[in-house]
């Protein structure tokens, strides 16, 4: 609606104030008193109020943006009125919600104008195709991850059954399945560390690297990726800096670069993977020759599930995982890049401080992990698996009590009372580790300590020692023995 103008207006000022009535996008205009001057007809199609009714209202920002914050950002930009769009979450007069772009600008009379658009419809469709696109990726990367762990299952299926018939016969065989066995398992567990780092679940194993030696282990790997006519060059020049980092992430970051970089190059050329110190830190760079990318594809290259590449060549997870990794190491990602003219991805790890003293984690002997007849009761609803830990503990010199759940724990702990350590598993039918944990410090048995055991990394349990899963019997009993000897003394009577 237009107000009428008391001195009549020319057929050009008319001409004007039609246009802006049937014009395909949202105008309104408030004169420097609040006074409604516009509210054309596509501000009541996509918001179903009327002018009559907007301009009965003492204050219609609320109406519009219940969110007081949202009001601000409103107020702010009509007060700058620079006529960039910005988007914002409009509540229609039916209770809808819709997205709209809208500018402002200043008119010579001081009133304010602006000018909108419905983006609510497209919203919905990019939604929409970045579900798909996620489905997608999630399909690809779910048949890789069954593909490799069918191999790995093959070899402990395969191993398992040889080490059963090799036992009697030939131990020194039955010997070298059993340690295939293990070694397989291990890479299992690789593999899921590493989804798991990447959804952001999962706890990093961070330790002090020498990353020109990571690196430079890590070399036979990345050649095995590339063809003959693609050439990998290694300048590492960071020696002797240490960064306190996680060597799968590490090699998994790494793993991603030059893979993108590969691709990139379609082949042929050839890759350099650098080193330098820099900046109280170090400066890994993954350096193509390849097509490059433009500015536009730069802003979005670490949006999951982004991908230039065509369908069925790639997930958009590899950069988005790097960002990820190296955030987590408190890094820094950089890229420069141009259109034909190849790629530079530039990491920063913090060092060491020069003084720090070298950690050196002493590996215990077995000895050292021996128990001296506590008793720890397992908590865990897994009847195979409770039975591994028991027997593991067992062997360690524990005695050993199970409970395939909370509830049962509390009726373990009520009949016996000499228990020194309870390992439970986080994740039960019924009542789950952390319940017990509560009901335990709010209980008859506070003074007896809680510790976990868990396949998922968060959420953790507050004020309580975590062993992630899989685990070894050494790693076990480590664990077991270091929450006893860090335990409160022991209690009386």
């Amino acid at each position: 609606m237009v107000t009428e103008d008391p001195q009549g207006g020319t057929e050009s000022e008319e001409r004007f104030r039609t246009i802006l009535e049937h014009a395909p996008v949202m105008i309104d205009a408030f004169a420097p008193d609040g006074t409604l001057e516009i509210w054309n007809r596509e501000c009541e199609r996509r918001l179903g109020w009327t002018a009559e009714e907007i301009d009965a209202l003492e204050d219609p920002l609320p109406t519009f943006y219940p969110d007081p914050e949202d009001q601000a950002r409103v107020l702010a930009a009509i007060e700058r009125a620079d006529g960039q769009f910005r988007e914002y979450k409009v509540v229609a007069k039916d209770g809808s919600t819709h997205v709209q772009m809208w500018a402002d600008f200043e008119l010579p009379n001081g009133s304010r104008i602006s000018v909108g658009h419905d983006v609510t419809e497209q919203r919905q469709i990019e939604a929409s195709l970045r579900q798909s696109q996620k489905m997608q990726a999630l399909g690809t990367l779910s048949g890789g991850i069954a593909h490799d762990f069918n191999n790995l299952l093959t070899i402990i299926l395969g191993g398992a059954s040889m080490a059963l018939l090799d036992l009697e016969a030939s131990p020194e065989a039955a010997r070298e399945a059993l340690l295939e066995i293990e070694a397989a398992a291990q890479r299992g567990a690789d593999l899921v560390r590493r989804l798991m780092s990447f959804s952001r679940r999962g706890g990093l194993r961070r330790r002090p690297l020498a990353i020109d030696e990571t690196i430079s282990g890590f070399v036979p790997t990345l050649r095995r990726l590339l063809p003959e006519s693609l050439a990998l060059e290694v300048e590492l020049q960071a020696t002797d800096a240490q960064v306190l980092a996680d060597p799968v992430a590490v090699e998994q970051v790494l793993l991603n670069l030059v893979s993108n970089a590969r691709d990139a190059t379609e082949g042929e050329g050839r890759i350099r993977v650098r080193s330098r110190l820099a900046r109280e830190g170090v400066i890994v760079e993954v350096v193509d020759d390849g097509r490059g990318m433009s500015a536009e594809t730069q802003e979005r290259v670490f949006e999951p599930f982004f991908t230039t590449k065509e369908a069925g060549q790639g997930t958009g997870l590899g950069l988005p995982m790097v960002y990820g990794l190296i955030q987590q190491h408190d890094g820094s990602v950089e890229i420069a890049s141009a259109l034909g003219e190849g790629t530079t991805v530039e990491l920063w790890l913090p060092t060491l401080e020069a003084n720090a003293p070298e950690v050196t984690p002493r590996k215990p002997s077995r000895e050292d992990l021996r128990g001296h007849g506590e008793t720890i009761l397992i908590v865990e609803d897994d009847p195979a698996l409770s039975l591994t830990a028991s027997r593991c503990l067992q062997r360690f010199g524990y005695v050993v009590l199970t409970a395939p759940g909370g509830t049962e724990a509390l009726e373990v702990l009520d009949a016996e009372p000499d228990v020194d350590l309870v390992l439970s598993d986080v994740v039960m039918p019924g009542m789950g580790g952390r319940e017990l944990q509560r009901q335990m410090q709010e209980g008859a048995h506070a003074s007896v300590p809680i510790v976990f055991m868990s396949g998922y990394a968060s959420p953790r349990p507050q004020n309580a020692p975590l062993l992630p899963k899989p685990w070894t019997p050494d790693a076990l009993a480590a664990f077991v023995r270091d929450c006893l000897d860090a335990r409160e003394p022991a209690r009386g009577g």
